[in-house]
């Protein structure tokens, strides 16, 4: 199959993207640990809620590649190289960091650390960026059914799927947080699935009004806007629309991916793009502990510095070279390499 060179681009900008969210989410979730004003964390959450479209572009890219017509999907294939793959993530990355989480806690090292370790990679306990790792895995199980779907289906069959998904996984709860409802009837569906089978339509769709560049950064500011807006002037319920399941975000997501998609990238510059683009999952799986390292261990942090939003950004670049820097180090290890990154 042809290498896509606008999905490595888009792969690299939602890896920074992650990057950028965690550097100001880190603060955003240790109140006790880091102080910070109104107007401090006011910026915080801004830069952090827009970048939400990250992880959901992630999900639509895993459903543009694997959902692919000519790709072969079968239950073996996914549990053998897909699921192992994960599997191999929790040992070997979620293991150790999960140990110093909790030696972080009790500060004591014995064999009740391991256990915990051991506890908590089980639980989902561990580092908070790994939900995604078991979000995939998830995913990879139920990948063969969907893609027999996907792949002898009709256009009108996905599309009414999509909308059906749509309206459960994302409006329905948006409405049931922001409302107080509770909606009763519901799909057997999170919204993963619904990222999976959007990335395959939006990538297949070719209609006039979604190659409109213009368009859509049009409807990608307007949405960026709304979502500042509502951050600022009705705070109670951002918590409906920052979510990874709003349709705010949906909307977002997918104006991303449009905007790069197709972009036009000679051979040389996407063989760049590739090669950057094998460092992204190793530089999403490490780039908390160069966060941690800072926040936490040395105590460093952007808002110690009066002109913080430009030290927000400095630390951001920093944490891209470190992550960036680690992942090119780990595939050196071609075990690690081979089966892991």
């Amino acid at each position: 199959m042809k290498r896509k060179y606008d999905i490595s681009l888009i792969r690299i900008l939602a890896t920074f993207a992650v990057i950028l969210l965690h550097t100001c989410s880190t603060l955003l979730d240790n109140p006790d640990k880091f102080l910070f004003s109104s107007s401090e964390g006011l910026f915080l959450e801004i830069v952090s809620y827009s970048m939400r479209w990250a992880v959901p572009v992630f999900f639509m890219l895993t459903g543009i590649l694997l959902l692919d017509c000519s790709r072969v999907i079968t239950a073996e294939i996914c549990i053998k190289k897909y699921v192992f793959r994960m599997l191999l993530v929790l040992v070997i990355f979620g293991l150790p960091f999960a140990a110093i989480k909790d030696y972080m806690e009790r500060r004591s090292i014995d064999f009740q650390l391991v256990s915990n370790a051991v506890f908590a990679v089980i639980n989902d306990d561990g580092w908070r960026h790994l939900w995604y790792i078991y979000y995939l895995i998830g995913l990879y199980l139920v990948l063969p059914v969907i893609k027999q779907f996907t792949d002898n289906s009709s256009g009108k069959d996905t599309t009414c799927i999509l909308l059906c998904l749509f309206f459960f996984c994302c409006v329905t709860p948006f409405i049931d947080a922001v409302a107080g409802t509770s909606i009763g009837v519901v799909v057997p569906f999170s919204y993963p699935i619904f990222y999976l089978m959007l990335g395959k339509k939006l990538s297949e769709n070719n209609h006039k009004l979604l190659n409109n560049k213009l368009l859509i950064m049009g409807v990608l500011v307007l949405f960026i806007t709304v979502l500042v807006l509502i951050e600022v002037f009705a705070h109670s319920v951002i918590d409906a629309v920052r979510a990874y399941d709003s349709p705010i975000i949906a909307v977002i997501a997918s104006m991303v991916y449009l905007l790069f998609k197709d972009v036009d990238i000679s051979e040389k510059n996407g063989q760049w793009l590739w090669q950057f683009d094998r460092m992204c999952f190793g530089a999403y799986i490490i780039h908390p502990v160069f966060i941690h390292l800072s926040y936490k261990f040395l105590g460093v942090t952007p808002l110690q510095f009066k002109l913080y939003p430009l030290f927000i950004m400095l630390f951001f670049l920093s944490f891209v070279l470190l992550a960036f820097g680690g992942s090119f180090v780990l595939r050196l290890i071609k075990p690690i390499r081979k089966y892991v990154l």
